[in-house]
């Protein structure tokens, strides 16, 4: 029995441990730069495969793995691993790609037929760049414009490119990637261009290196790669000339154009609406070279400007910078003013020259204005960076503005306050009348010191209070025993009614009625709210 356990366990083993190591490709005679299919498969669970033998004959240009897969058959169980790649030669001839070993097994090495057939002349008729510079002498941070020109007669899957790894600037991608259509000795393209902008630094003689695009195009049902690059580019970078003057900025350009849209000398009234506009156009400067014009202050007039208006443009192959400034212009008084001429200071990259753009000066005549003595004119619609002070009109319209909404939510606070207590208050004023009156009774019938006048008030005032069996000892206990004492008075000793007067002290009485008031100011009885109105003397 533990023989035939032995043999089991055994031959389980040996079925785990032979790991099966099986490489296919999907054809083995191709040409240069065809793209086959190459598949490793491992009965074992494989994580990671090293794949440098390939890398020596072969470009690896897609990988797929590894895809594991479990199964079980009969109570046996068993795991697969299979990689899958996309792979081209390097070279023609006969090319053998190598065993792969996997746990002392390996595959069986496979040999491949590559030939030539004349196809890199075929693929520079069907792929081909261009990298074109807009100038190979140049100053330092004069801005450079390369234009790169992808051509390509049929369609790619994919396409990479590669820069220079020396390039001595930073490249900047400029624009959009556009795409036209040209025609090469009978030969219909699809054109796609790239631009970078290049800033030299220093000075001296440097190589661009070239630049290169690799991808996959499919031709007869055959997946192939390409390669093309472009020629290498060499450029001189001179020094900012001496005579440049140190105060002005350094604007090295091909051209600088100014224009506005005013005459030399025109006529204006007070009530003209005057806006100059300045446009300037750097044929080989980007817009950020320049700095925001300055606004001239001028007597006579008041001066407000716009925003400017920036943007960058490609026009004939070079960079263009494009600034846009508009002033509103309004007099303050009358006469002849001079608006100074404007001027940009620049260097002729073509001529090596130092030149001037300039606007001249411009004089207008004014007249119509009343007060020659114009302290705060009305401001226009365009903003300005000179109005640093705000009017003090504007300061108490909204001192106004605040007071108002203050005083209107305290009337609105109020009125809401009012609706809410307007049935307490109709209850209390009409209790307050009835209570006031009743009370008024009592008193001065003590003060006459009649008996049945002060008994009937009671009366009076316990129907109209609605204090039907009212017990007035709960507030007064002296109040109840003279209360006892007057009923006693009137109705058990009617005869000797005159020694009964002298017997109540109605002083103490009107006394003890008057302190009710105090005595239930904090009473949690029902009617609690009449005794809080009874007057006191």
């Amino acid at each position: 029995m533990k023989r035939f356990t032995l043999i089991v366990l055994l031959f389980i083993f040996s079925m785990y441990s032979q790991a099966t190591v099986t490489t296919t490709v999907s054809q083995s005679i191709l040409e240069v730069n065809d793209i086959i299919q190459f598949r490793i498969k491992i009965d074992a669970k494989v994580s990671n495969l090293n794949l440098k033998p390939l890398e020596k004959d072969f470009k690896i240009y897609n990988k797929y793995g590894p895809n594991i897969s479990s199964s079980y058959i009969n109570g046996v169980g068993s795991t697969t691993t299979e990689y899958v790649l996309n792979i081209s030669p390097n070279r023609s001839g006969k090319i053998i790609i190598p065993a792969f070993t996997y746990n002392g097994e390996s595959s069986a090495p496979i040999t491949l037929d590559v030939r030539s057939a004349h196809q890199s002349n075929y693929q520079d008729e069907l792929f081909f760049l261009t990298a074109k510079i807009s100038d190979t002498s140049v100053y330092i941070d004069q801005p450079l414009l390369l234009e790169l020109k992808f051509y390509n007669a049929i369609d790619v899957q994919s396409a990479n490119l590669d820069l220079p790894s020396n390039m001595p600037f930073n490249l900047e991608q400029i624009g959009d990637l556009p795409t036209s259509t040209e025609e090469i000795n009978s030969i219909s393209y699809q054109v796609s261009t790239l631009y970078y902008q290049i800033t030299p630094q220093n000075a001296g003689q440097f190589d661009l290196g070239q630049f290169k695009i690799n991808g996959q195009y499919a031709i007869n049902r055959k997946n192939k790669i390409f390669n093309t690059e472009s020629l290498p580019i060499i450029v001189n970078v001179k020094p900012i000339p001496a005579q440049y003057p140190k105060n002005k900025p350094w604007l090295p350009a091909t051209n600088i154009q100014l224009k506005d849209n005013l005459a030399p000398s025109f006529n204006m009234t007070n009530d003209a609406n005057l806006t100059r506009v300045i446009d300037i156009q750097m044929s080989g400067l980007t817009n950020n070279y320049l700095p925001k014009l300055s606004i001239p202050a001028i007597s006579g007039l008041k001066i407000y400007s716009e925003d400017e208006i920036r943007s960058d443009k490609i026009i004939n192959n070079q960079n263009t910078g494009l600034i846009q400034a508009k002033w509103a212009i309004l007099p303050t008084q009358n006469g002849k003013v001079t608006l100074p001429e404007y001027s940009i200071t620049w260097w002729d990259v073509n001529s090596d020259q130092l030149r001037v753009s300039k606007i001249n000066q411009r004089e207008i005549n004014i007249s119509g204005v009343v007060d020659q003595n114009i302290s705060n004119p009305q401001s226009p619609v365009i903003q300005t960076e000179i109005i640093t002070k705000i009017p003090n009109w504007i300061w108490l319209t909204h001192l106004a503005l605040i007071i108002g909404w203050g005083i209107s939510f305290i009337v609105m606070k109020l009125k809401i306050n009012a609706l809410k207590n307007t049935t307490t208050h109709d209850f209390t004023n009409q209790t307050s009348q009835t209570s006031t009156l009743s009370s008024m009774s009592v008193l001065d019938a003590c003060k006459k010191q009649s008996m049945h006048k002060l008994k009937q008030a009671l009366v009076d005032f316990e129907k109209q209070c609605e204090l039907k069996n009212f017990d007035y000892s709960i507030y007064s206990q002296t109040l109840a025993e003279s209360l006892s004492l007057l009923d006693s008075l009137l109705y058990n000793q009617q005869d000797n009614q005159q020694k009964n007067i002298q017997d109540f002290d109605f002083v103490k009485f009107a006394k003890d009625f008057k302190q009710i008031k105090a005595q239930t100011k904090n009473s949690k009885q029902p009617n609690e709210t009449l005794f809080s109105l009874y007057p006191s003397d």
